[in-house]
């Protein structure tokens, strides 16, 4: 099985990804990076593929982010990183995609707590797309998936 990619790892992807040679990782999932444009927070979501879990459905990333977190990413750069860390493939979603699903894939999950779901499959013509949750809307969203 499979093990999370390395933080030495993302480190180097987010250099490259965003053409930087400063990303200070503060945990596990949060860093910050300095691009041309300014200092920001980025956070990072690592996953496994729906073949390598338990999952009664087909995906390729599901990442559940509470409110909290992503409210911090749309006051910085406006970006999240998602990483299979079994396929070795990432996307970087922008702002507008974030939205998107926020708008398509967010749930009360106990204790008042509000969270998005981030799903990722391959659609008919095997491009990947952003879903709901709910697997029974039909919206979807093309999104660019690269292996790193």
């Amino acid at each position: 099985m499979q093990k999370r990619v390395p933080k030495s790892e993302i480190i180097e992807l987010l250099k490259q990804e965003f053409d930087t040679g400063f990303v200070n990782s503060l945990n596990i999932n949060k860093f910050d990076v300095i691009t041309t444009m300014d200092r920001t927070r980025l956070y990072v979501s690592q996953s496994k593929p729906s073949k390598n879990s338990k999952g009664h459905w087909k995906y390729d990333f599901f990442h559940t982010i509470t409110f909290s977190i992503l409210e911090e990413v749309l006051d910085g750069l406006g970006k999240l990183v998602l990483v299979n860390y079994v396929d070795r493939i990432y996307t970087v979603l922008k702002s507008s995609d974030i939205a998107w699903v926020i708008r398509y894939s967010s749930r009360e999950k106990g204790y008042d707590e509000e969270v998005t779901d981030f799903v990722i499959e391959k659609d008919a013509e095997q491009n990947y797309v952003l879903r709901p949750y709910d697997r029974f809307n039909h919206r979807r969203r093309t999104i660019k998936i690269k292996p790193f």
